[in-house]
């Protein structure tokens, strides 16, 4: 398992309205795709964002919609999650949504590989709005999607 703790800076604006969910992060803001600028994501994120809504999680991209968005597909064995934004007010309004979270996507890629791998290497970030520092931490995280369970003790603050 590997995994790295850095300070992370939101180089845009999130409206405050969308702090009350989860959020799905771009990987970039200003992807030049057919002369325009885009927004980009993983192509996870419509994946993950169905499965966290389907379990009565509320989530949102952070800019932009699924519509006006291009994604990005890594040709890889290994599963790339977008990062997920968790804001102070999100985690204490329910402290298990991370813990919730992780379980999900866990069983997500779990039932991607079904066959094909039986403890599949993923990567993926997560970023908690930090109410002492006034940052925010970013946890990436590349290993088997056994070891996500141990992150949640780290994004705990444990």
């Amino acid at each position: 398992m590997g995994y790295e703790i850095t300070d992370y800076k939101i180089t845009f604006d999130i409206d405050e309205k969308l702090k009350n969910n989860i959020l799905l992060l771009p990987c970039d803001l200003k992807k030049e795709f057919n002369g325009e600028k885009n927004i980009l994501y993983t192509e996870s994120s419509i994946s993950v964002l169905k499965i966290l809504r389907k379990q009565n999680i509320s989530a949102e991209f952070a800019v932009g919609t699924p519509a006006d968005s291009i994604y990005i597909e890594n040709r890889s064995i290994d599963w790339f999650g977008p990062a997920l934004f968790f804001s102070i007010s999100v985690l204490s309004q329910n402290p298990m949504l991370v813990s919730s979270c992780i379980n999900i996507i866990s069983s997500y890629v779990y039932d991607i590989f079904k066959g094909k791998s039986e403890d599949p290497n993923v990567r993926c970030s997560f970023v908690l709005e930090d109410k002492d520092k006034n940052k925010n931490r970013h946890i990436k995280y590349e290993g088997p999607v056994s070891g996500l369970k141990n992150i949640e003790e780290i994004l705990n603050g444990k």
